[in-house]
């Protein structure tokens, strides 16, 4: 097949946005242009959109979709969804649309995020099990981040060969090479959204212990989100020394961020997806501090390539990255095959080319 024949229309949120889902997006066109005909569809609001504007703009896309599709002939229509109440609903019915404008078979529908509550409850009734696949039986594949949540979908009834578990990936460009001792760094490094969920709060407490027995050691708090005010106000009132929180970060500052620190930890406590900073942390050399969580389980090996929550307390957060500092060859083994392992794995170029071949296999299943 020639590449240059395959059309692709990948719809996400606007690429001002940040977040896994936009930057996943932003990397496959920039890696299929000039090598497939892909297009990008936004939808969803747009940044700084509030009140009756935020909920118009998708009925807005869909509308412009819908002109585009008509127009426009795509032998794959690639969607970001999300097992997430509101970004289902409007997945949905942007799905749906394309279903009745002929594109049945030719979708490909990547959940990024999972809560399995929802879905527990949208399968508990017969109605929301048959609306689900309803909507599955008309994808041309489903791709998750988790092979637990693959076997969700299987035993809900979907086909085996339909879905496909895969990763989200990194650009190598955004990660700096580890030449270095990366026991000569001294600071841990959060890089994700901060909400209370995200075990913020369990790992400052637990910061405050780690700082008496050593010094030196540095925390930094990348990320925004809406509990952020409540941690720094935390660390104020304890007055706990040496954490910073510089926001969200990118570029030159989220390279420099990488290439102080020795650790990544994310001691979260929701059914991650793959987090893209993970992936990057890893390519960089960190030693990732992770609970095995939704697809975190299925891209960590346990003290080869992380070190492992196995509860997210501040007493195992202490001992864990307190066992890291105390063994430095230990943490030297753990980065070397982390760094290996990520680029081997995750790197862009080898991720897309696994989509690429998706891509592929829909379009010859519906010549």
């Amino acid at each position: 097949m020639n590449d240059e024949s395959l059309r692709v229309l990948i719809v996400s949120q606007d690429f001002k946005h940040i977040g896994g889902v936009v930057e996943t997006a932003q990397l496959l066109l920039s890696k299929f242009t000039g090598k497939i005909d892909v297009s990008h569809g936004a939808l969803g609001r747009r940044v700084g959109q509030v009140g009756a504007r935020a909920y118009v703009q998708p009925l807005l896309d869909m509308f412009n979709l819908f002109k585009l599709t008509r127009k426009e002939s795509f032998d794959v229509i690639h969607v970001n969804p999300s097992f997430k109440v509101r970004s289902f609903v409007k997945e949905f019915f942007v799905f749906m649309l394309f279903c009745t404008l002929g594109y049945s078979g030719k979708i490909l529908l990547f959940f990024h995020g999972w809560d399995p509550v929802f879905l527990q409850k949208l399968t508990s009734n017969i109605i929301g099990r048959k609306f689900l696949l309803f909507m599955f039986k008309r994808a041309g594949i489903i791709v998750v981040l988790s092979s637990k949540y693959r076997r969700s979908l299987i035993d809900l009834g979907v086909e085996e060969d339909k879905v496909v578990v895969l990763t989200t990936m990194y650009n190598k460009a955004d990660v700096p090479n580890n030449h270095e001792d990366i026991t000569a760094r001294n600071s841990i490094l959060f890089l994700s959204r901060i909400v209370r969920k995200k075990g913020v709060f369990e790992l400052v407490e637990a910061f405050e212990d780690l700082r008496k027995r050593h010094g030196n050691l540095h925390l930094i708090m990348a990320g925004d989100g809406p509990d952020m005010s409540l941690l720094e106000e935390l660390v104020k009132v304890k007055k706990i020394e040496n954490i910073s929180f510089p926001g969200y970060i990118k570029g030159a500052e989220k390279r420099r961020a990488f290439e102080e620190s020795s650790i990544f930890i994310l001691p979260t406590f929701f059914s991650e997806g793959c987090p893209v900073s993970l992936l990057e942390a890893m390519a960089a050399g960190l030693v990732p501090v992770v609970p095995l969580s939704g697809g975190i389980a299925d891209i960590v090996k346990p003290d080869e390539t992380a070190i492992i929550l196995e509860t997210v307390t501040e007493s195992s957060i202490v001992s864990a990255i307190d066992g890291l500092i105390g063994d430095p060859e230990r943490m030297k083994l753990i980065s070397k095959n982390v760094e290996i392992y990520a680029k081997d794995n995750f790197e862009s170029d080898k991720v897309c080319d696994r989509i690429l071949d998706l891509y592929k296999q829909i379009k010859s299943k519906v010549q």
